[in-house]
């Protein structure tokens, strides 16, 4: 649950457990840890800034910066404009944030990169990875459940069990950058089986017709149905530069 404070002045989001068992509960508080864990060591223009947080029940909240943008998914639904400019801007720095994440070490795998997960600064231009409550040390990938994370973006080889990996983020990425572009819902109206069926038979979202050619490649390769044939974050940053620098 997200609220709109102040602290020393400035404008900040407070967020806190849904559940209201989380100040009790010693694995829903370790959660809670984890997420403040993961975001503690991410310094980075591209990812959510934590400034604070509180362990103490029952007041355990997290302080982030306020990114007065809103939410990337609040922008692709609203009557706003939102130019190929502006998209590649988003995209890069959601690109930014991930290789970020990927490059560490320990490397972290976000586990559910989605638009609604992309925080905007006031401009709409600069985007902001969050929600850290499903993220991972690569290490620890084979301990956890395959099919966490949002159905419209999971990678096939997670609905087939497999572990999520680094090239699991990348195909929800390219899921995101599309839907981005489209201002369409991947799979929209249809239920977790309908989708699970689509996705590992190897059906993936339209491409927009207005989406620059080049785009539509990479967004191609980055939702390949294996993740050895994927770009890496950091290849899929590399080419959406090129593609800004190429208006």
């Amino acid at each position: 649950v997200l609220y709109k404070g102040e602290w020393r002045g400035c404008a900040v989001a407070i967020k806190k457990p849904v559940d209201p068992r989380a100040a009790t509960d010693p694995a829903l508080k370790m959660d809670f840890q984890k997420e403040i864990d993961a975001l503690s060591v991410c310094r980075h223009p591209n990812i959510v800034l934590l400034m604070g947080a509180c362990l103490r029940p029952p007041n355990l909240c997290m302080v982030f910066e306020w990114c007065a943008g809103g939410s990337l998914r609040a922008l692709v639904y609203s009557s706003a404009d939102l130019r190929w400019d502006q998209q590649i801007k988003i995209a890069i720095g959601v690109a930014s944030g991930l290789a970020f994440l990927h490059t560490g070490s320990p490397a972290i795998i976000h586990r559910d990169i989605k638009p609604e997960n992309v925080l905007l600064d006031e401009s709409r231009t600069v985007a902001k990875l969050c929600d850290f409550g499903l993220s991972i040390h690569v290490s620890e990938a084979s301990e956890v459940r395959a099919d966490s994370g949002t159905p419209m973006y999971m990678a096939p080889e997670l609905y087939r069990g497999e572990t999520a990996s680094l090239s699991s983020d990348v195909y929800a990425l390219g899921v995101t950058l599309n839907e981005v572009i489209a201002r369409e819902a991947p799979f929209g109206g249809m239920d977790v089986a309908d989708i699970r069926q689509k996705v590992v038979g190897g059906s993936r979202p339209n491409v927009s017709l207005t989406c620059p050619r080049q785009m539509g490649k990479l967004v191609k390769d980055m939702w390949a149905p294996s993740g050895g044939a994927r770009p890496s974050a950091v290849e899929c940053l590399k080419l959406l530069r090129g593609l800004k620098d190429a208006g």
